[in-house]
């Protein structure tokens, strides 16, 4: 009897993964707001990819947006302003006071999280001076406050190891520290109440996403220990890094956002409408520089369409919990066809290494059918390796180096597919001639010919980043080609060969 590849259709659940923006039912709002960061608002030259003098305009177009929506707030993650080409304090001043004029136009309640160029050439006493926060945050550079029944706490990061304030320009922006006494008032608020908790800050905190450590709060580790063992923090939304990033682990989402400042208008902002709905889920609108995501409170990955989203999203604890769930299964499969236990543990850890980082291109599938299509197709290459495969009746895949496997439901060719699998080396082909010359000839030595990167590289003297971006295209337009002209399980025979290497 052959045994099929792949799960009947009827288990394969069609999973759509963009993010649509703000999904939560107006009765189930708790609350919106409205998020930016990294301004640097001055009048000063062009630097890079930073347009100081933009900011403005920027930031008056973010605020009609979140005068519309009518929110419950407002907040900037820091890096309110900047300096002038030549640093002075009284112009310093100016810009901020020009910037936070227009900040302080939005309809409702401001909040500012302190940044370290906020103090690049003034003190962050004479910053609070010239901002205002409302309510009784005015004057902090930490502090909370409650909405909807949610705590909100602003922390700074703006100080030196020894926990003097940073001032004027006088400090290193890669060394910033929580000092004792805010870590003490942060243990108290967080113990205070039984509210959930967002956490705004403007250096980062989560170093083990693979960040920068010098983007990094210096004793982050201490703080986000704080975080976990209250048990309330559902988020921590930050700013500084201006490209954005994204982290999850023990139960709180680490959400970087994209700095205002970089590109030229018209094409280029960043800013956020951020709704939280009454099970505590986040939704993020974002505009022009910054995309549309979702941080959803996971109480178990039971259900696949929540799962694969989470894990599209960088969600580490949704993948190990993926890996966990189907190590075993996917063990005593790999064992029918490999009998080395070592080599089957490796066949299974680089199945899931794949998996995770070709993340991106996975829509629409089961996740079950494609992590064993995967599998199969990592035994098939182990045994071809081993020159082993006669003795498994694969005798068809030495007519079509590299492109073989992918058409095997079993490993024995069936005649039902015979029609298929010659349509698929057509359309394949077709996809093959549209691609680049070169992006084609990448593909064909990295899928086909089964070279490393790095000898791909060495072989056409380019860089492997190189041979990385012409592979990821390949792979994008065989995907696009493929996913709406045939059916789903036919599909995932595609994406696992296009996952595998």
């Amino acid at each position: 009897m052959n045994r099929r590849l792949f799960f009947k259709r009827s288990c394969a659940g069609a999973l759509l993964l963009s993010c649509p923006g703000l999904l939560a039912r107006e009765n189930e709002k708790r609350l919106r707001f409205g998020l930016v960061t990294d301004i640097h608002f001055a009048h000063r030259n062009v630097h890079g990819t930073r347009y100081y003098e933009q900011s403005i305009t920027k930031l008056s177009e973010a605020i009609d947006v979140f005068n519309r929506r009518k929110l419950d707030f407002m907040i900037e993650l820091g890096d309110l302003k900047d300096m002038g080409d030549i640093p002075e304090r009284g112009q310093t001043l100016s810009f901020l006071d020009e910037i936070e004029a227009k900040f302080q136009t939005f309809d409702g309640p401001v909040y500012h999280v302190l940044g370290n160029h906020d103090m690049d050439s003034i003190s962050k006493s004479e910053f609070l001076a010239h901002t205002s926060n409302y309510g009784s945050a005015k004057g902090k550079p930490y502090y909370s406050f409650v909405r909807n029944q949610i705590k909100f706490i602003v922390l700074d990061g703006n100080c030196n190891e020894d926990g003097s304030d940073y001032d004027s320009g006088n400090f290193d922006w890669t060394k910033a520290f929580i000092p004792a006494g805010q870590r003490e008032w942060l243990q108290q608020e967080l113990k205070k109440d039984d509210l959930p908790v967002v956490i705004f800050i403007h250096e980062l905190l989560d170093t083990f996403s693979g960040i920068d450590k010098e983007l990094c709060i210096g004793n982050a580790e201490e703080i986000v220990s704080i975080l976990e063992q209250s048990g309330k923090v559902v988020a921590v939304i930050q700013g500084h890094h201006h490209a954005g990033n994204y982290s999850f682990r023990h139960g709180i989402h680490y959400f970087t956002m994209k700095g205002m400042i970089e590109g030229s208008l018209p094409e280029n902002n960043s800013f956020a409408v951020i709704e939280i709905d009454k099970d505590l889920n986040i939704y993020i609108e974002g505009f022009y520089n910054c995309k549309n995501k979702e941080m959803i409170i996971m109480k178990n990955f039971t259900d696949e369409k929540t799962l694969l989203r989470e894990i599209k999203n960088g969600n580490g604890e949704a993948f190990e919990f993926l890996f966990n769930s189907y190590y075993p299964r996917l063990r005593g499969y790999a064992a029918r066809f490999v009998t080395d236990e070592e080599a089957v543990r490796d066949i299974i850890q680089e199945s899931f290494l794949r998996f995770w980082e070709k993340r991106d291109l996975i829509e629409a599938v089961s996740i079950s059918s494609l992590l064993f299509a995967m599998v199969r197709n990592a035994c098939l290459n182990y045994l071809k390796h081993l020159q082993l495969v006669e003795q498994h009746n694969l005798e068809h895949l030495d007519r079509v180096v590299g492109q073989e496997e992918l058409y095997y439901w079993d490993f024995n060719l069936s005649p039902e597919y015979t029609l298929l699998y010659k349509e698929l080396q057509q359309q394949i082909s077709l996809v093959m001639s549209d691609l680049p010359s070169r992006c084609r000839e990448v593909f064909e030595m990295s899928r086909f010919k089964k070279m490393k990167n790095r000898e791909i590289a060495d072989a056409l003297q380019i860089s492997t980043t190189a041979v990385e971006k012409h592979i990821a295209k390949a792979l994008a337009r065989f995907s696009a080609h493929f996913k709406d002209k045939y059916p789903l399980d036919v599909y995932i025979a595609i994406l696992a060969w296009l996952l595998s290497e």
